[in-house]
């Protein structure tokens, strides 16, 4: 080939190769529900890949040294089936999660996959560099254009294509792109059989990336969701993709972020099908809660009930992902936060935001989030709550998710010197505070949601209510017996990151459609 070949070969290579590695690892970290080790297994059999692939390279090379066309026409197949493979990578994974629901199983399909993209590169360098003098000089500008091309891929796609089209549309810009590289070495192979050969096969891998993409995508997030329980009507009304991850909604209201169970629309206490008595109890807490932070939007449904209580003035909302805004104008029961004066959304990671606000400070901070996965000790670890500490105005209240981790909770009950776990909820403050049965009562009793009351005025008997907070009362538990139930646990650090690593389920749990 000719070097210039050579070079747009050598960049495309490393801008598709990267780009795979990013769409696939949106494929297990879904499948997950983000579990940590996620990234570095498929790292590791990303790299086991590309070193067999470099391996299988060497080995042609050194046995046909003078072979130029055969080495072209590997180079043709090898780019032609990696493409193909790495598209249908996606969806195969999909559908091998509803028969065996394990994800790091089916990372090792990676391997192979790659190992056909690991030999690109030394193929293209047996055939685009001369053995002369410059042989340095041209190998290092193969590999600079190929670290150029990774670069591009990894931020491109994970940044900007990821942001503006679906994981099937980009797999098939990749796939297509990855393909039409391969017409560069076909260009240049002798006239014959073979070349006609490939070009046909050309053709038809172009076709599985521009017309297979509907069919084969489809329901794709229902497979790795469901798992074993997937069944052809269990299917998302909702998707919304970007590149701060993947939100579903299905036809009962039941949202899920990034494969995690994330809450569902309401904001009732008679159906709590979303256990929102924990919001309701939480507020109770604070005798007068003015200024509040939440980190964690969701559903909106918490946004929701605390900037209508009756004392506050101003509730900030920190979420990483816009995706979840554009929920609410098709689901009424949140409608009305995307105008409600009280409230301010900011679109942000929380540690990050609360280390650029030092000045901010709440009576009541929310946090929303789950124990395990990647990331989760940004805001569950000692040092996250000495951050956390720093936000709370003189008598606040931090009020947070444990999702039943004793790790976590015994970490806040040691950061804090006053501590109640309320169902799966945490809250913690450096001031004394009480829970008291009677004042939420009268919260919930005095509360209204865009001017429809918590408790219909001609209910005159709301018994419901009486045996729902007597169930919640069954869920309290105190500091002292926080510390002696779990004493003989270590705490949550940034150095550990002891939850994320330990308490990972193979299997993400599922909540009920």
């Amino acid at each position: 080939m000719r070097r210039s070949a050579s070079l747009l070969v050598a960049f495309l290579a490393g801008f598709v190769a990267l780009s795979y590695e990013i769409l696939w690892f949106r494929v297990f970290a879904f499948a997950s529900g983000g579990a940590a080790p996620t990234f570095a297994l498929l790292l590791g059999a990303y790299l086991l890949g590309l070193a067999w692939g470099s391996r299988l390279a060497a080995r042609i090379c050194a046995r046909m040294p003078e072979q130029v066309a055969r080495h072209r026409a590997f180079l043709v197949d090898y780019l032609l089936l990696a493409n193909v493979l790495g598209f249908l990578l996606i969806p195969a994974v999909a559908r091998l999660m509803t028969i065996f629901p394990y994800w790091n199983v089916w990372l090792c399909l990676v391997i192979p996959v790659t190992a056909l993209l690991g030999a690109v590169y030394p193929l293209v360098n047996h055939l685009g560099v001369p053995a002369d003098a410059r042989v340095g000089r041209h190998v290092g500008h193969l590999y600079f254009v190929n670290i150029l091309g990774s670069t591009v891929g990894s931020v491109g796609t994970g940044f900007y294509l990821l942001d503006r089209w679906s994981l099937s549309q980009v797999a098939m810009v990749i796939a297509f792109t990855g393909i039409a590289s391969a017409m560069l070495p076909l260009a240049s192979l002798p006239r014959g059989r073979g070349r006609v050969f490939r070009a046909a096969l050309a053709i038809a891998a172009i076709s599985v990336a521009l017309f297979g993409a509907r069919p084969l995508f489809v329901h794709l997030y229902e497979r790795l969701q469901y798992q074993t329980y997937y069944t052809p009507t269990r299917v998302f009304v909702q998707t919304i993709e970007n590149r701060a991850g993947v939100i579903n909604v299905t036809a009962g209201g039941v949202v899920y972020g990034g494969g995690l169970y994330d809450g569902q629309f309401n904001t009732g206490l008679k159906n709590d099908k979303n256990d929102v008595i924990r919001t309701y109890a939480g507020l109770s807490l604070h005798p007068a809660p003015r200024d509040v932070l939440l980190v964690g939007l969701s559903t909106g449904s918490w946004a929701q009930i605390i900037s209508h209580h009756p004392q506050i003035e101003a509730l900030t909302v920190v979420e990483i992902n816009r995706g979840y805004l554009r929920l609410f104008p098709s689901h009424p029961s949140s409608r009305s936060l995307l105008t409600n004066p009280k409230v301010r959304i900011e679109i942000d990671d929380g540690r990050r935001w609360l280390v650029r606000n030092p000045n901010r400070r709440f009576d009541l901070v929310m946090v929303h989030i789950w124990h395990w996965p990647a990331n989760a000790t940004n805001l569950l670890s000692r040092e996250a709550l000495d951050i956390l500490r720093a936000h709370l105005k003189p008598g606040g209240i931090l009020y947070y998710s444990t999702t039943g981790s004793a790790r976590v909770q015994r970490t806040g009950a040691l950061s804090f010197p006053h501590a109640l776990r309320i169902m799966n909820w945490l809250a913690v403050s450096d001031a004394p505070f009480v829970y008291r049965s009677q004042a939420l009562l009268r919260l919930i009793e005095s509360y209204r949601i865009d001017e429809v009351p918590q408790i219909a005025p001609d209910e005159s008997n709301h018994s419901w209510l009486l045996k729902r907070i007597a169930r919640l009362q069954e869920q309290i538990e105190a500091r002292k017996e926080i510390l002696s139930r779990t004493a003989d646990l270590d705490i949550v650090t940034d150095d550990n990151m002891g939850t994320e690593w330990t308490e990972y389920p193979l299997w993400p749990p599922l909540a009920a459609n």
